[in-house]
């Protein structure tokens, strides 16, 4: 029974060792090169899959948060792209609807609203329902 607990305590010291990554971008390579390229869905995926979630905390969030509401309210056309994405990766999904937060610009925000309900593709339908939804808790935790 010893060796049996000992073994599931070593694997828990040392599986945490594995899935704890640091985040290798320099600040250099996110300000000069990594930030600058998320003007696309596929790009911010290919970050997303690069980095996170090592470097998906402080100044770094913020940059992907400014990313995907810039992408959601200026460049709504390109939602085709980000469902294709989403469908493929749930989890990229889910990055990108956290991502829709109260560190956004409000109007950016209301912009972002206004394209998922009233500019929502049918079959997008449910996207744009999380998307609105992600979007309505954001702009209630700005407000408080």
């Amino acid at each position: 029974m010893r060796v049996l607990v000992m073994t599931v305590c070593l694997i828990q010291v040392l599986g945490s060792r594995v899935y704890a990554k640091e985040c290798t971008l320099r600040d250099e390579e996110w300000i000069g090169h990594e930030y600058p390229s998320l003007k696309s869905w596929f790009n911010i995926y290919t970050s997303y899959k690069s980095y996170t979630p090592q470097c998906d905390d402080g100044f770094w969030a913020e940059g992907y948060t400014h990313a995907v509401v810039e992408m959601l309210s200026a460049h709504w056309k390109k939602l085709d792209d980000f469902e294709r994405l989403a469908r493929q990766d749930a989890a990229f999904r889910l990055f990108v609807l956290r991502h829709v937060d109260a560190s956004a610009d409000p109007d950016d925000l209301h912009k972002v609203l206004t394209n998922a309900t009233r500019r929502c593709p049918r079959e997008h339908r449910a996207l744009c329902k999380s998307v609105a939804n992600a979007v309505k808790a954001a702009l209630k935790v700005s407000s408080e």
